[in-house]
């Protein structure tokens, strides 16, 4: 089932980080579940699927770690909860948001509803689309103002999977940008689908490559994946004043 989700359930003083790890870039069965595109029923029950579609991948692998994640929570009980993640990670935090606010909604009879009211915050760095339109319509409003998607410069991972796939992927929750020297600011235009893959591809992996040599400085492409690594996010995120490379020490 391509199942790789990994997770980690921080304590912090009073409350809970939970952060879904991202892709790794040398292993294959990751990079299988982020390739396993077809969408399937988000949350259903029988043959009903009120809540929309969302990518395979994805769901398998929140859905397959997600008993553990939230039994631990509860053991826990801390007093506030935020879900994080890089790539990957980021679309397994905003499945697993989701699937808190049904639990709250159901009165979930292990009392796991009761874990919503105390999540203040979904934050996602480079987070591809995870649903479609009705997945979208459904959950918009329940994570309004507290799913916050953060795509540094010109990263191509936001932007998939394309919209080739057979269903429309789309955005929600609110989006913010930046690159060095620009800190993190909201973005009215929210990140589309790719018209298609193999072309924008070859692109960013020119886009890469033109930024490592440092060819054509002034020439901004469209898409990059070297813009999608981690640390680009972490050092937009720094605090004012602080030096790149600094995250380390």
């Amino acid at each position: 089932m391509f199942v790789i989700a990994k997770v980690y359930v921080q304590l912090v003083g009073d409350g809970a980080i939970v952060a879904f790890r991202g892709t790794e870039p040398t292993n294959v069965i990751n990079w299988l579940a982020d390739a396993s595109l077809k969408e399937v029923a988000f949350h259903a029950k029988a043959k009903a699927v009120p809540h929309g579609y969302v990518h395979g991948g994805f769901y398998r692998n929140t859905r397959a770690i997600w008993p553990q994640v939230v039994e631990e929570l509860a053991r826990l009980n801390p007093r506030w909860i935020y879900l994080t993640g890089h790539s990957f990670g980021g679309a397994l935090a905003v499945l697993a948001g989701a699937l808190l606010v049904d639990y709250k909604a159901e009165n979930h009879p292990l009392g796991y509803g009761d874990l919503w009211d105390r999540v203040k915050g979904i934050f996602t760095f480079g987070q591809p689309m995870v649903g479609d339109q009705a997945f979208a319509d459904s959950y918009a409003v329940p994570l309004e103002g507290k799913l916050l998607r953060f795509v540094y410069a010109h990263d191509i991972v936001p932007h998939l999977p394309p919209g080739t796939n057979g269903w429309t992927p789309v955005h929600f929750g609110d989006e913010y940008h930046g690159s060095d020297g620009a800190k993190w600011t909201r973005h009215k235009k929210v990140s589309c689908p790719i018209p298609e893959e193999l072309g924008t591809n070859l692109l960013v992996v020119g886009a890469w490559i033109k930024d490592q040599m440092g060819l054509a400085p002034r020439l901004e492409l469209p898409y990059s994946w070297g813009d999608h690594a981690p640390n680009n996010y972490v050092r937009v995120s720094l605090p004012e004043g602080a030096d790149s490379g600094s995250e380390f020490d």
